[in-house]
């Protein structure tokens, strides 16, 4: 991990060893004035300012600063408690009338936040993730955040190895090609939008913005941007602009940048490059940086415009949000990821027949969730009573401090600096001259040397060469047997092949001989049930004719008996006592029937 070095003034030391708890703010401004990367500092500022827990402590770079009045002008612009300003050398600042010195205890920082911008990709995202986790692991924040970022790939690896070692509780991206590479790469994040919306809102309403006959133009041709001002890029397109501005329109150019590095080519410095390409000669120009700082004061006179041409990602969106149709530049991967991201699908000559103006609504309610989500993880933090102390830088005796922009005066210390360099190396060569003299007798030696070791070389090497032109007939040998050995194999593997299809054959049809016994087994079960039901029945019925019989027997038996009763003398001779006997007791019906069976056997 990469260390840096940190320097603050008086005010902002007080603030760092005060016991208030404090968060850390770092991100897209590390003091470079550029319009969008104010707006989103400052707005995540307001977000902790309203929640009034923390003190705010801004973290920016020491190559930022162009004067001395820097680091008092930042701490007041952005209403910060402190200003902490980070370096990856040690340096020497006592002649340079900054006013920043070594921070030797920071105390109770309770969080950090690292708000959003388009810098987690491979030009920028190392320096700011290397100053990012320099201060997670110093001060050990009880809670880390990030908002609002854009991931360009192919950097989504090292983010996610980040967010992995370093655990933040929340981590917001602000457009859906970066959600859709950091889940692809194995972290899914929040969706936040832009940390810089509600500032842009503001800024919308002190100006007063509205949309009529007019023109918003911004520029950007720095190296970053890949706007080459070639005649069939920015100059064609700025021709086609200025024919579809009417006669008295205004035109409203707008400046993003704030910074005097030679560098950085936003529409004023563009302007310069495009000479005669520029085609308007009337217009009005808005310091976006300078009223920003200014914490967007209410203007008297309204910005009035019917379309806008951006190419800034934050420009575009402010000028979107206030219902201006803008069109958006991307000529290269990382722009054309803002362009995705602002909606922004129209080239440019669709866009000038008909501006679609774009609608955020959805974005902004889904925003509205993640600022919820934010202060649940911001209120709930633990706190914690932490104290660390701070090495002291040691200072290189040649290292020099020169603020942003003092090109001139570099250059001419480099040059004094290469002279005395060059005339060290004249004197350590004239030393060697001398050395050579008495190493040329050695030199000699190790010649004969160096012949016989030659020599013995070249009798191993034709050695060698025996050896390994024999060795070159074995393979070819053992070639040609690996050749036969191919075919055999490919032989055998296309039997197993064609046994394998008749295995499968022969399975399948085993598969289904089992299904069929599987069915008459079924069968065989049902009808061995249905056997033994009627074998019951059978027996029951057997038994049934056997009482049957039984019962006939015994009636044939009682019959004969009645019929040798009834034939017998004896009964013959008493069947006028019987009938007598039945008339006595009342019974006719029987007595009849005596009578007349009297009558059959008589």
């Amino acid at each position: 991990m990469q260390s840096f070095f940190c320097y603050a003034d008086e005010v902002s030391i007080s603030a760092l060893e005060n016991i208030d708890e404090k968060v850390i703010l770092l991100g897209s401004d590390f003091g470079y004035g550029n319009f969008g990367d104010i707006a989103q500092m400052m707005n995540s500022i307001s977000f902790h300012q309203e929640m009034g827990r923390y003190r705010c402590i801004i973290v920016m770079t020491v190559d930022a600063m162009g004067d001395s009045g820097f680091p008092e002008f930042v701490r007041q612009a952005y209403k910060a408690d402190g200003v902490l300003f980070v370096s990856p050398a040690p340096l020497d600042l006592a002649d340079s009338g900054v006013g920043l010195q070594p921070v030797r205890t920071i105390r109770n920082v309770g969080a950090m936040h690292l708000y959003g911008g388009g810098f987690l990709n491979d030009k920028w995202g190392d320096f700011v993730l290397g100053v990012t986790e320099h201060l997670l692991q110093v001060l050990q924040p009880s809670v880390y955040v990030a908002s609002g970022e854009q991931v360009t790939t192919p950097f989504e690896k090292r983010v996610v190895d980040h967010i992995r070692t370093y655990r933040p509780s929340l981590f917001g991206v602000r457009d859906e090609l970066s959600r859709k590479w950091l889940t692809e790469a194995g972290y899914e994040p929040s969706f936040s939008f832009d940390d810089a919306t509600e500032a842009l809102h503001t800024l919308t309403a002190n100006l007063p913005l509205r949309r009529g006959p007019g023109l918003f133009v911004h520029l950007n041709v720095s190296g970053y941007t890949a706007n080459a001002p070639d005649r069939t890029g920015i100059p064609r397109e700025l021709q086609t602009l200025q024919s579809r501005l009417g006669p008295g329109a205004p035109l409203t150019l707008l400046q993003a940048y704030s910074d005097r590095r030679l560098e950085v080519f936003d529409s004023r410095e563009s302007i310069k490059e495009l000479e005669r390409a520029f085609p308007f000669n009337d217009y009005r120009t808005l310091e976006l940086a300078q009223l920003a700082y200014q914490s967007w004061p209410a203007l008297s006179e309204p910005v009035v415009g019917e379309i806008a041409y951006s190419c800034s990602y934050h420009v575009a969106l402010w000028l979107q949000l206030a219902g201006i149709p803008c069109w958006l530049r991307g000529s290269n991967l990382f722009y054309q990821q803002k362009r995705a991201a602002l909606q922004v699908d129209q080239d440019f000559d669709s866009f000038i027949r008909e501006p679609k103006l774009v609608d955020h609504s959805t974005n902004l309610e889904r925003r509205g969730a993640w600022l919820e989500k934010l202060r649940s993880v911001m209120k709930d933090a633990p706190s914690f009573q932490r104290s660390f102390d701070l090495p002291l830088p040691e200072v290189p005796q040649s290292s020099h401090w020169r603020f942003k922009g003092n090109r001139m005066r570099q250059w001419q210390e480099q040059a004094q600096w290469s002279h005395q360099h060059i005339a060290t190396l004249t004197s350590r060569v004239a030393e060697l001259d001398t050395f050579g003299q008495s190493e040329h007798r050695r030199a000699d030696e190790l010649n004969a040397e160096l012949q016989n070791t030659q020599q013995t070389m070249q009798e191993e090497r034709e050695r060698f060469e025996q050896a390994l032109q024999t060795e070159k007939v074995r393979v070819d040998e053992l070639s040609a047997e690996a050749e036969r050995s191919r075919g055999q194999i490919f032989a055998l593997t296309a039997k197993v092949t064609d046994l394998g299809s008749k295995v499968r054959t022969e399975r399948q049809h085993l598969d289904e001989a089992r299904d069929e016994v599987s069915r008459y087994y079924a069968q065989t079960r049902t009808l061995t049930s249905t056997l033994e039901a009627e074998q019951r029945r059978v027996t029951a019925l057997t038994q049934q004719v056997a009482s049957i019989e039984e019962l006939t027997q015994r009636a044939n038996r009682a019959q004969a008996l009645s019929d040798q009763i009834t034939h017998s003398r004896t009964w013959r001779w008493t069947k006028p006592l019987r009938f007598g006997a039945r008339v006595l007791r009342g019974d006719w019906s029987a007595a009849w029937n005596g009578l007349r069976r009297l009558g059959r056997h008589s």
